[in-house]
Order: structure tokens, then sequence, then C-alpha cells
């Protein structure tokens, strides 16, 4: 898992084999497919998935590994409320 800090993504890519490119902003659960409306193009064009895909690669240098001691960290009281509250707001994310 990586940090982007170069901008904000909120989209989805999947490259499979150089050939296909699933890209979008829906998450595969029914808020962001019958609430929010969000939907993901499914590309076959070999050229421009391979460019897409060289997009994805930068982006991905650019972003920061992000290890399991980032989560743990900081553990003041209110980042321990805010964790609490994610897990129990998470089935409606």
């Amino acid at each position: 898992m990586r940090l982007f800090q170069e901008g904000f993504y909120h989209a989805k890519a999947i490259f499979i084999d150089d050939k296909v490119c699933d890209i979008g902003t829906a998450n595969f659960d029914r808020r962001s497919l019958y609430f929010n409306h969000e939907v993901n193009l499914l590309m076959y064009d070999q050229e421009l998935v391979r460019k897409l895909y060289t997009y994805y690669e930068q982006d991905f240098n650019y972003a920061t590994p992000i290890y399991e001691e980032w989560y743990e960290y900081p553990n003041s009281k209110t980042h321990i409320v805010k964790k609490i509250l994610a897990k129990w707001f998470h089935p409606l994310l």
C-alpha cells in the first residue's frame, strides 16, 4: 500500500495482461453502485492500456510506502476515537 501526496485519487484501476484496463470510481458495494451511481470503464485498446499503465507507474513511484507501524502512529486519544468511529461506520462507507 502507498500514500499518494501529489493530489487526490478516488479512481481505481485494474490492468490485466497489458490488454484490458478497468478504471473508474466505483467500489464493488451497494453504496457505490446504487446510491452514488459510480461507474467504471473497461478498455480493450492495447495501446491505450499501455499508456495508462505508464501513467500509473509514474504516480506509483511518487507515492510513499505505508507500513504497519504507520497505522499505529500517532496513538493520541483523538486518533483512537477516530479509529473506533471508522470501525463502526465501516459498513456504510
